[in-house]
């Protein structure tokens, strides 16, 4: 080791030993580190939508309503058969067909989608075509599908959206915003969705294609609850949402969701703009560079006058 003055300095050894096998390899303990639990998407598993189950019940004056609904969660990917669409008719028959789908084994299916599409008699009770007597109140039907009655479909989402349109009124003020009483009688365990929309005689289409507009829209982006809310126009009353999910549920399958749906959506749109500013910032540069300087402009444009050279500036040396 050589000093600034050039004098040869013997490096002092070290005081202590330090040995060069410290540890032995089967000394060392494994660690594990566990991925972290903000990376994992908190939804419901729902990655092939041929395994949801979808029920569509429906009066004979939303006909048109039964066929959008079909339509959209077929070309989603949903297997919407005829033996799973029914009619509202009579409380034996409704409650029949609910009865053998939750005695069913769904242990393949990934989720439960169910509509009810008719008429309001009372606070959360529909009629019956065939049976003006009786009526379906809300509680009638998702209790068929709780953890004890429908084993199968337990710590699976469990969907039911209600659409029930008010009867014509001789007046507008006559009418009322309906609330289904029986709908707060929740049961104590979670992976249940109620939405409840009233509305108008006139209106009963608003709320089902503008649902269906919005899964097609934002199926892949929105989980249900936000596609409900989407819905929403002032003019019209807004659903009502009871919710016990723990997890969020989207009707469409997609490996993106929210803000990072529309960056991989809209990542090549991004890439192309960003090359047309380098572009055009490359074209700016190149235009700046190629044309005269201001000073040698204004000299050449005055009429007779001859270019003067500006003398360059005397380098000095560094020392000076």
């Amino acid at each position: 080791m050589f000093e600034s003055d050039g004098k040869v300095v013997r490096q002092k050894e070290e005081k202590y030993e330090i040995p060069k096998h410290l540890f032995h390899p089967d000394d060392v303990e494994e660690i594990t580190v566990p991925p972290s639990t903000e990376l994992i998407p908190d939804e419901y598993e729902h990655r092939d939508n041929s395994k949801g189950l979808v029920l569509i019940f429906y009066s004979k004056r939303d006909v048109d309503n039964e066929q959008v609904i079909r339509r959209e969660f077929r070309d989603q990917g949903y297997n919407v058969s005829d033996s799973n669409v029914f009619g509202l008719q009579s409380r034996s028959a409704v409650l029949e067909a609910l009865d053998q789908v939750a005695k069913g084994d769904h242990k393949e299916k990934s989720c439960l989608i169910i509509f009810f599409l008719g008429m309001a008699e009372e606070e959360g009770k529909l009629e019956l075509d065939e049976d003006p007597d009786s009526s379906i109140e809300l509680r009638d039907v998702w209790t068929k599908f709780t953890s004890n009655n429908c084993p199968s479909l337990r710590n699976k989402p469990k969907i039911f959206i209600f659409q029930a349109c008010r009867k014509p009124t001789a007046y507008a003020f006559d009418s009322k915003a309906m609330t289904p009483q029986g709908a707060y009688s929740l049961p104590s365990e979670a992976d249940i969705l109620i939405v409840y929309k009233v509305t108008g005689y006139h209106s009963r289409a608003q709320f089902i294609r503008s649902l269906c507009n919005k899964i097609d829209k934002f199926g892949q982006k929105d989980d249900i609850i936000g596609l409900v809310t989407r819905t929403h126009d002032h003019k019209y009353i807004r659903p009502l949402i009871i919710s016990t999910m723990t997890r969020k549920f989207y009707v469409s399958s997609s490996a993106n969701r929210g803000h990072y749906h529309d960056l991989h959506n809209n990542q090549d749109e991004t890439i192309i703009q960003l090359r047309n500013w380098h572009n055009e910032i490359k074209r700016n540069n190149e235009e700046k560079r190629s044309a005269p300087s201001s000073k040698e402009t204004s000299q050449a444009d005055l009429p007779g006058s001859k270019r003067k050279k500006i003398p360059k500036a005397e380098k000095r040396p560094p020392w000076r």
